[in-house]
């Protein structure tokens, strides 16, 4: 409320008269009129109050102090590094027992006889299973004569492919079966002379035999027919009996190879030791055993020492790859390794990783192995990395923190980076941290446009840690105005 007091000397009549003191009655007019009256004389004293409300508005400031600037960090990675290493394994399940038996001459035995000149000039005739050959005219001497038989009869093409004719001495013709066995010993034998003598050894050829050889393995007897086959096929063939035979067929593999029969236990260990090798048999030749029983069976296992601790797994009859499960899970089993570290088998390796990040994991490794080999990777686990992120806004020499994140996750490394950049004392009194997952946000503690000043930079041993810019940004000054 204002009020106004007037005072007047004199007075014009009809112009302005009376006193008004009523404000709900007083208007801009009647001011108007006041004014015009003692604008022409001077009157009687007069006065009145007014009152007015003005009219007003309000201004409601929200954060007009500037904007601060910001910037922000993003970790990846930056626990550090675990140690890690590898074994890799090779024929680690054992040696199965194994034997042989060498063959010589088993193929049989070809039927024969003989023709014997003597005491006389005349020519020869010799028949071999109704092939007649001659007559071979005397020449000179029997011995001499026999060779000529030899020839002629090599030469005679129905001969030549059923037998043999070779010296059998001074004045003796030997006729030998191509085919061997006792199938020859049917081939009639006859010779005769125009003078002289010419005597068969007998009606027909003799002495052939069938070949045939007896294996015995683990009791079970197994014989082959190995009439007329070379030592190398009959090595085959009876390789081929003892696999084909019911009882021994599953338990062993058998390989002919060049004159011997290579007989391997099929499950490996020192359980095949104790199979035994009869003395082998054959009708014609030699079958011999290589001992009586087999021999070589090894058991197998892997002993494997990580950091001191000794961890051995039977791994007899494994394959490598199972043997590589079965040693990992020994390790992790282990009461002392298990919580330290992991263990995985993938193929023929076990693969080691220690669970700490860090130098720390870079254990000794060793290892043994029965038989086969265990191959580490190094004499140590390797590439264990401490983890740290170092943060340097610049404007000071000390405008910089490095925090060891070494076994922490990225947000826990954020956590830990925000508090020790706000404890450093340097760094403070220009920012502040704050985290958010694996975020570190950097804000100027001076809002305006000063702040944009800040620079951010990082460096880490592991990981990543990603700044959003070069410089801290979004600082403002504000003004407004009225």
């Amino acid at each position: 409320m204002s009020q106004f007091t007037f005072t007047v000397t004199g007075a014009r009549s009809g112009d302005f008269k009376g006193k008004e003191t009523d404000s709900s009655r007083l208007t801009l007019q009647k001011v108007v009129n006041f004014i015009q009256g003692i604008s022409g004389g001077s009157y009687v004293a007069e006065s009145f109050t007014t009152s007015q409300d003005p009219a007003s508005a309000t201004v409601t400031l929200s954060g007009v102090g500037g904007a601060a600037a910001t910037g922000s960090v993003a970790l990846s990675g930056v626990g550090g590094t675990a140690a890690t290493g590898s074994y890799a394994l090779s024929n680690v399940g054992g040696t199965a027992a194994t034997g042989s038996v060498a063959l010589t001459g088993v193929g049989g035995t070809a039927a024969s006889g003989t023709v014997t000149l003597a005491g006389g000039t005349g020519d020869v005739t010799i028949v071999t299973d109704g092939t007649s050959v001659g007559p071979v005219v005397f020449n000179a001497t029997d011995a001499q004569t026999a060779l000529d038989c030899i020839t002629a009869l090599n030469a005679d093409g129905t001969f030549a492919a059923k037998a043999t004719a070779s010296d059998g001495g001074s004045a003796v013709v030997l006729i030998t079966w191509d085919t061997k066995g006792v199938v020859g010993n049917s081939k009639t034998l006859t010779a005769s002379r125009s003078a002289g003598t010419a005597t068969a050894s007998g009606a027909t050829l003799a002495s052939g035999a069938d070949g045939s050889v007896a294996v015995t393995l683990n009791g079970t007897l197994v014989t082959t027919n190995t009439t007329n086959l070379s030592d190398t096929d009959a090595a085959t063939a009876v390789a081929a009996a003892i696999e084909a035979n019911g009882t021994l067929g599953p338990l062993i593999a058998a390989v002919g190879s060049t004159t011997n029969v290579s007989l391997t236990w099929s499950t490996k260990g020192t359980v095949g030791n104790a199979v035994t090798l009869a003395a082998g048999t054959s009708a014609t030749g030699t079958a011999t055993r290589s001992a009586a029983t087999l021999t070589g069976g090894a058991q197998g296992s892997v002993g494997v020492t990580v950091n001191g601790t000794l961890v051995t797994t039977d791994t007899t009859t494994l394959s490598d790859t199972a043997a590589a499960t079965a040693v990992a899970a020994a390790i992790e089993a282990n009461g002392t390794l298990g919580p330290l570290l992991t263990a995985a088998g993938s193929t023929a390796d076990v693969t080691l990783a220690w669970d700490a990040k860090g130098t720390a994991g870079n254990v000794i490794l060793s290892a043994t192995s029965a038989t086969g080999t265990a191959t580490r990777s190094a004499a140590t686990l390797t590439g264990g990395v401490q983890g740290s992120v170092t943060v340097d806004i610049g404007l000071a020499p000390d405008a910089s923190e490095t925090t060891n994140t070494t076994n922490l996750t990225d947000t826990e490394a954020a956590t830990l980076i925000a508090s020790e950049m706000n404890a450093n004392a340097t760094m403070a009194a220009i920012v502040t941290a704050t985290s958010s997952g694996a975020v570190v946000t950097v804000t100027a503690v001076a809002s305006g446009s000063p702040g944009n000043d800040v620079g951010l930079a990082t460096s880490t041993d592991t990981g990543t840690a990603t700044v959003s810019a070069a410089y801290l940004s979004g600082g403002t000054e504000f003004t407004y105005t009225l």
